[in-house]
C-alpha cells in the first residue's frame, strides 16, 4: 500500500497541474512545490522500512551494531571493517555516538540519499515529473539493497552539480568523500573527463565509435584472460547471460539508440544535451558488458543519474507539443509500471520498523 501511495501522489500532482493549465490559470509549476513533498515522502518510506525490506538491510543493521560498540582506534586499524571503506565506517561511528540506534542511522542515510538525488533532478531536469518517475523506477529501490554504494552514487550526482557550476573545491571534496564510502566511485572521473571534452565536436562525433571499439576490444582481451589466466576468468561470464537479462537488454538498447539520436541531431540538441547522451551511451555499454563481467554491474550504477536526464531531454526532439506531451506521458506510464512491478518482489514487501 505504501508504494501505491507514492504513485498516487505523482499521478494526482500531474492531474492537478494539467487541470490548472486547462483552465488557463497563469500558474507555472514551481518545481519545489512538487519536489519537496516528493523528497519527504521518499525519505520517510526508505528510512522507516523494517530490516526485512531490502536484501542487505539486515547486514547493514549488524554492521552498525558492531561498529557502534567499537572504539575509534580499533576501527582505524586496517582502514576497513567488514569490507566497508573507512569513510563509511567513520560515518557509522559518528552517527552511533549521537544516536545509539540503527534506525536513526537508516533515516539519516535515507534523507541524505534522497536529498542529493532530488537536488540533482531539481538542478538539471526540464520535466521534473518525468525525471522523478525515472529516478524512482531505476535508482530508488536499489537504495534499499545496496545503500552504501547508492549513497556514494547520490553524493557524486550532487558533486557533479557543483562541478557544473564551477564550484570545483566542493565537487572535489564530496567526490573524495564518496570514494571513502565506496572505492569503486573513483570510476566517476571518466564522467568529468567526458564533460571536459563536451565541446570538442570531433570527440563527440567519434564517441559512439569509441564505445563500439571498447566493446570489441573488451571481448578480445577477456577471451585472452579467460584462456591464459584461469584465476581471473572466474569473474568473467559467471553471473548472468543475455538470456537472463529479461527486459533490461531492451532498455539498454533503447538508451543507446536515444543517445545516438541526440548526439547526431545537431539542430535540436546542444553540447550539454550531447554530453548527457554520451554518458548515457556509456551506461548502456557498461551494462551490456556486465552481462559477462559482473564487476561492471556495480560500476555502471554511477552513470544511472544521467539516464534520468536522458529520458527528460529526449522530449526536446519533438516539435509538436501534443507528440511531446504524449512522449512524456508514455515514459511516466512505462516507468511507473516498472516500479510497481519491481515492488512485488519479495525483498520489497513493505513493513515499518516500529
Amino acid at each position: 500500500m505504501i508504494y501505491e501511495l507514492l504513485i498516487l501522489y505523482i499521478i494526482s500532482f500531474s492531474y492537478f497541474f494539467k487541470i490548472t493549465r486547462r483552465n488557463k490559470l497563469e500558474i507555472i509549476m514551481d518545481r519545489d512545490f512538487f519536489l519537496v513533498p516528493l523528497f519527504l515522502l521518499l525519505s520517510l518510506i526508505m528510512g522507516f522500512r523494517a530490516i526485512s525490506v531490502g536484501v542487505d538491510t539486515l547486514n547493514y543493521y549488524h554492521t552498525f551494531m558492531q561498529i557502534s560498540k567499537m572504539n575509534f582506534e580499533d576501527l582505524l586499524i586496517g582502514f576497513t571493517y567488514d569490507d566497508a571503506e573507512i569513510g563509511y565506517v567513520i560515518f557509522i561511528k559518528l552517527i552511533s555516538m549521537l544516536f545509539d540506534d540503527y534506525f536513526a542511522f537508516q533515516i539519516i542515510t535515507s534523507f541524505l540519499f534522497c536529498f542529493f538525488m532530488i537536488f540533482f533532478i531539481r538542478e538539471n531536469a526540464i520535466n521534473y515529473i518525468t525525471s522523478s518517475v525515472v529516478f524512482i523506477a531505476l535508482l530508488y529501490l536499489l537504495s534499499f539493497n545496496i545503500s552504501r554504494q547508492m549513497l556514494a552514487v547520490s553524493m557524486l550526482a550532487y558533486g557533479w552539480c557543483l562541478y557544473a557550476k564551477k564550484k570545483y573545491k566542493g565537487a572535489f571534496l564530496i567526490s573524495l568523500l564518496s570514494v571513502s564510502f565506496h572505492y569503486s566511485a573513483v570510476f566517476f572521473v571518466v564522467v568529468y573527463f567526458v564533460y571536459y571534452l563536451r565541446n570538442n565536436k570531433f570527440f563527440v562525433d567519434l564517441f559512439p565509435l569509441l564505445m563500439l571499439i571498447f566493446v570489441i576490444l573488451f571481448d578480445i582481451v577477456m577471451s585472452f584472460v579467460e584462456k591464459y589466466f584461469v584465476y581471473y576468468s572466474d569473474y568473467y561470464g559467471n553471473t548472468r547471460d543475455i538470456q537472463n537479462a529479461n527486459m533490461s537488454k531492451y532498455l539498454w538498447l533503447l538508451e543507446f539508440l536515444m543517445s545516438l539520436y541526440i548526439i547526431y541531431k545537431n539542430k535540436v540538441f546542444d553540447a550539454y544535451h550531447k554530453y548527457i547522451a554520451m554518458i548515457s551511451m556509456m551506461s548502456s555499454v557498461v551494462n551490456y558488458i556486465s552481462l559477462s563481467f559482473n564487476y561492471f554491474e556495480r560500476i555502471g550504477l554511477y552513470l544511472y543519474p544521467f539516464l534520468i536526464l536522458l529520458f527528460d531531454i529526449f522530449g526536446l526532439g519533438f516539435k509538436n507539443k501534443y507528440i511531446c506531451s504524449f512522449y512524456y506521458f508514455s515514459v511516466c506510464v512505462c516507468f511507473l509500471f516498472l516500479f510497481f512491478k519491481s515492488t512485488k518482489a519479495t525483498q520489497y514487501i513493505y513493513s515499518f520498523f516500529f
